[in-house]
């Protein structure tokens, strides 16, 4: 499992996730996107390559809170059409 991530802009942030996502992976990947919003609102653009999912663990319980519920999600042509085709 790796998760890379690079800055696009000031706030917008690429995160390439490929193999599968354990919860040790998530909760680094967690701190530092939570340090990243420390001064307020940003973009995270996420990239599934190869994507095998997540390790099954009661850990998870519902992902949707770890964000409060306030993550959506794009197709890759609409996020080229707004950052630009190197995302």
């Amino acid at each position: 499992m790796a998760i890379t991530t690079r800055s696009m802009t000031d706030r917008v942030h690429a995160v390439k996730i490929s193999g599968t996502l354990t919860w040790n992976d998530f909760q680094i990947f967690l701190r530092e996107s939570e340090a990243l919003m420390a001064d307020g609102k940003i973009g995270i653009l996420v990239e599934l390559e190869n994507f095998a999912g997540w390790k099954p663990s009661e850990q998870w319980g519902d992902v949707n809170f770890f964000y409060g519920g306030k993550l959506s999600l794009t197709s890759r042509a609409s996020s080229e059409a707004r950052y630009g085709s190197g995302c």
